[in-house]
């Protein structure tokens, strides 16, 4: 195996890896903002601590800086995504064997079973935006381009994820 083989697999284990870790952030801000959004908030507790960040935080700002993290970490793991399936493609041209060795690395991003991709990239986003509408639908003076706008940063994302995942699957489009 000669240097730049190696260096483009173990470039593409990174690859996995970091989907992995972006695609569990995404998960756990999503989940989390809808736990914060959907519990009761005491009159006498106008504020609550977002693990990671040990301030305590008014109860939208909460909201916000969850949502906010949810739409990045799905966004990086895309463009890590869409990076790794470049990867693949210098590979599948280089060695198409070592190419399948590397991909049978243990990942999300690897996995060639489509129920994995939906439940890491479909599955939060429908929740936000299903709680996006709802939230618009129950306001009493709903600002319908406020909720389009946060519709289309919680679907964004989710939608690319999804697009470009598994890595290394996809035939290049040159």
């Amino acid at each position: 195996m000669t240097d730049t083989i190696r260096i483009l697999c173990d470039n593409l284990r990174e690859c996995f890896r970091q989907i992995q870790r972006y695609a569990v952030l995404s998960i756990g801000a999503a989940i989390s903002y809808l736990a914060v959004a959907g519990a009761p908030i005491p009159p006498d507790r106008s504020t609550l601590t977002v693990p990671g960040i040990m301030v305590p935080l008014d109860v939208d700002l909460a909201r916000m800086l969850l949502l906010a993290t949810y739409i990045v970490s799905a966004a990086m793991a895309g463009y890590v995504a869409e990076t790794g399936n470049r990867i693949a493609n210098t590979l599948r041209k280089l060695d198409g064997a070592i190419l399948e060795a590397t991909l049978s690395f243990p990942s999300v991003g690897s996995s060639p079973i489509p129920a994995v991709r939906f439940a890491v990239s479909l599955l939060p986003m429908l929740l936000l935006a299903a709680h996006t509408v709802l939230d618009g639908i129950a306001a009493t003076e709903t600002d319908w381009f406020r909720t389009g706008l946060k519709l289309v940063f919680v679907l964004a994302p989710g939608i690319t994820l999804f697009t470009v995942l598994p890595v290394g699957r996809q035939r290049s489009r040159e």
